[in-house]
């Protein structure tokens, strides 16, 4: 995961314009992630976040592990 995130950092760094991209995909991602664990776990689409509860920067940040993955 460190190889795309640093991937996207020099994308950004050499086309400055691609500075919005990153987030569009994170929200594009996160809703086909929903509907595909709604479908694999059984449980209703409503059971998950309607929007990533996470930003882009902590997605993009290496050492960030959401706390109920900690635990």
């Amino acid at each position: 995961m460190t190889d795309a995130r640093l991937q996207i950092e020099l994308a950004i760094q050499d086309s400055p314009s691609l500075r919005p991209y990153p987030a569009w995909v994170l929200a594009q991602s996160y809703q086909r992630a929903r509907r595909s664990a709604a479908m694999q776990t059984g449980r209703a689409l409503a059971t998950f976040p309607k929007n990533c509860p996470y930003r882009l920067e902590q997605a993009l940040d290496e050492a960030f592990l959401p706390e109920s993955l900690m635990s």
